[in-house]
């Protein structure tokens, strides 16, 4: 009697098509496709390759190539001297490019005319392409669909499981439909991934066009409006304690505004209800609450997948009043890079209490508007500023302080003038938000569109 689970589980290859004793090597593929399905062999080939010799005074562009059908790119421009092999392959455009020992994940591109002119070490691997059966544009379609490329890692042998051998990977299957199909597959994508980029374009100049607006409101002059600061005496005074904060001249530099006055937060002590350097926190995996870090702190956003959990009774015992709340502002005050991020405490992170490189500022929001505050600390004068003071001490740490903070200069208009600025950016910025998110959609869209045209019904 047969028994039919056995059948139903083992998979039974002809002697004919036995080429190999390793399993992965039959492509036991489960993946259906709505059109006919070839193997690479047919659509890719060896080539024939320039070799050339390194000359040591010449300037040589190296190929690389990233994962997931991101195409090729010029991955540093090296000196002759500085490349240990000093036989290099000449890119052969219309070719297929990978290499040899990292071919999982898609990790290869076309070298189209615009890389004509780079070279590659013997551990790069160039293949022909046959355009009268597939156009290249499809191919590297099908490397961005991680279902697909999932299965062809399947092959992947060495130590590190990252490539896979060439005749591996000429015995890969992939869907083929006819060239008008390809084609009209590959503009259907095209055009969703062209209007990707105008939205984020789109999103990119209003980015840009807050800082003119800005600029325009509290009549400033750009980068030109930090200036030495004006003096009618040929000496100037100052305390000997404010020397200990800084021995820095930069110091004496001066914000100029032809329509308002510029003021600090340490020349008015009313503008400024209390300022609170964060704690060093207690970490635990255990913790149920959180703890906000500089990475949480975006340019006037809160990302808070990189919050680290505390050890919750640690948190109880901190004082409340240094916890987070509405329309507080947290700036980031140590590291190149993150310093001087600066962002409004929005309904949705209060409450939070953050770690000691991170300062909170709680404004007296009767004289000043937050996010006025705040839209001017991320322009390039607010940072301009905070660049400078952070240098400003004697141990030359990057690190900007409670002093040092207090000291950035900003025009203040009246209370409305501030309010309306506010309310305009904030409309900016909300559409530059939908911009982005439409942006992302369409890039989403356009892969999962391409996946449900080339998969049967039946894998959804």
């Amino acid at each position: 009697m047969v028994n039919n689970e056995i059948y139903n589980t083992l998979n039974f290859i002809s002697f004919a098509n036995f080429k190999s004793w390793d399993v992965k090597s039959f492509k036991i593929n489960s993946q259906k496709f709505n059109f006919k399905t070839i193997e690479l062999k047919e659509v890719l080939s060896k080539t024939e390759i320039q070799w050339v010799e390194i000359s040591d005074s010449m300037e040589y562009p190296i190929l690389g190539v990233r994962s997931h059908g991101q195409g090729v790119y010029i991955n540093r421009i090296a000196k002759g001297h500085e490349l240990t092999m000093k036989r290099y392959q000449r890119s052969k455009i219309n070719t297929l490019f990978f290499c040899k020992v990292r071919t999982v994940g898609g990790q290869w591109g076309v070298v189209y005319p615009d890389f004509a002119d780079s070279y590659a070490s013997s551990n790069m691997t160039y293949l022909d392409i046959d355009f009268t059966r597939i156009i290249p544009q499809y191919l590297e379609m099908l490397l961005k669909v991680q279902r697909l490329t999932s299965e062809w890692d399947k092959n992947a042998i060495g130590a590190d499981g990252r490539h896979f051998t060439l005749s591996t990977m000429l015995d890969l299957q992939i869907p083929l439909p006819s060239l008008a199909e390809q084609k009209q597959l590959v503009t259907e994508y095209q055009g969703k991934i062209d209007f990707a980029n105008s939205c984020e374009k789109q999103a990119q100049e209003l980015e840009q066009s807050i800082e003119t607006y800005l600029y325009s409101e509290l009549g400033l002059k750009g980068d030109d409006a930090v200036i030495s600061r004006p003096t009618t005496k040929l000496l100037s005074f100052t305390k000997f304690s404010k020397i200990l904060n800084s021995w820095s001249l930069k110091l004496s530099k001066n914000l100029n505004s032809n329509l308002y006055y510029v003021i600090s937060l340490s020349e008015n002590s009313q503008l400024l209800k209390d300022i609170y350097r964060g704690k060093s926190p207690k970490y635990s995996s255990n913790g149920d609450t959180i703890i906000l870090n500089q990475k949480c702190n975006r340019w006037d956003d809160f990302d808070l997948s990189h919050a680290k959990n505390v050890d919750s009774a640690w948190l109880h015992s901190i004082d409340r009043k240094f916890f987070t709340k509405e329309n507080d502002v947290l700036i980031n005050s140590t590291g190149e890079g993150t310093i001087g991020r600066t962002s409004v405490v929005s309904k949705d992170v209060t409450n939070i209490l953050y770690d000691s490189h991170l300062l909170l500022l709680r404004l007296n929001n009767k004289l000043i508007n937050s996010k006025y505050f705040v839209s001017f600390m991320n322009s390039n004068l607010g940072q301009k500023q905070i660049s400078l003071v952070k240098s400003a001490n004697s141990t030359k740490q990057t690190e900007l302080g409670i002093d040092n903070c207090k000291k950035v200069l900003f025009p203040l208009p009246p209370l409305d003038i501030q309010n309306k600025i506010a309310d305009h950016i904030t409309n900016i910025k909300n559409q530059i938000k939908e911009l982005k998110q439409l942006a992302e959609k369409n890039r989403t869209n356009a892969i999962l569109d391409f996946e449900k045209a080339i998969f049967h019904h039946e894998n959804h």
